[in-house]
């Protein structure tokens, strides 16, 4: 990614945090959504979160926005939605992306069930006591405590009309793995530079 862009969010009494990233991350996501129906090129394009788990805000206060071309920051930031924000955002300017950095993904979490559903499912599945399934995902990818508890963002579906949740993941620090990213702007395997 040879470009980014940040967006500071800036709440008040008037708008929250999650409200805010609510907003934002909603119109973003449409955005790529355009993007990618339109020219297949939302691979093109990584989010970021510089403040990712600090005491201001679980995501932070920050959205970075990563491409391999100015012109599709500048559409992506050019929305008509976003300028209902504008008041609430603070964009900086278009930089080339620092090299020499290390990398992080940024992986996105949908879980259908609740962690308690997903216990009793896999016990009545396997026809093991309540107890014995909650042993097993105690310590797996499924407990609690790795992924209800990480940051995330409620959005609105196009297509139900539902709200629903995306919990974020950040990875340990690693070297660069190129590769493609969804319409939320995440990864289970490409990374984006940490900075």
């Amino acid at each position: 990614m040879k470009y980014y862009l940040d967006i500071k969010l800036l709440a008040s009494e008037e708008i929250t945090f999650g409200l805010l990233w609510r907003k934002l991350y909603q119109n973003m996501h449409e955005a790529l959504v355009y993007v990618k129906k339109d020219i297949g090129a939302s691979e093109k394009v990584a989010f970021s979160f510089p403040a990712y788990g600090t005491e201001v805000f679980p995501m932070g206060d920050i959205l970075r926005v990563f491409s391999t071309s100015k012109d599709v920051l500048k559409n992506l930031t050019n929305s008509n939605k976003l300028s209902v924000l504008v008041d609430y955002l603070d964009f900086g300017e278009i930089s080339e992306t620092l090299s020499n950095v290390k990398h992080v993904h940024f992986i996105r979490h949908k879980p259908k069930l609740t962690y308690i559903e997903r216990v009793k499912k896999q016990a009545k599945r396997h026809n093991v006591s309540i107890e014995e399934s909650f042993e097993h995902f105690k310590n797996s990818r499924y407990s609690t405590d790795k992924i209800f508890c990480l940051p995330y963002v409620i959005l609105d579906s196009g297509d139900t009309q539902q709200t629903y949740s995306i919990f974020i993941e950040k990875s340990e620090e690693i070297e660069e793995v190129r590769g493609t990213f969804d319409t939320f702007g995440l990864s289970k395997t490409a990374t984006v530079p940490w900075f």
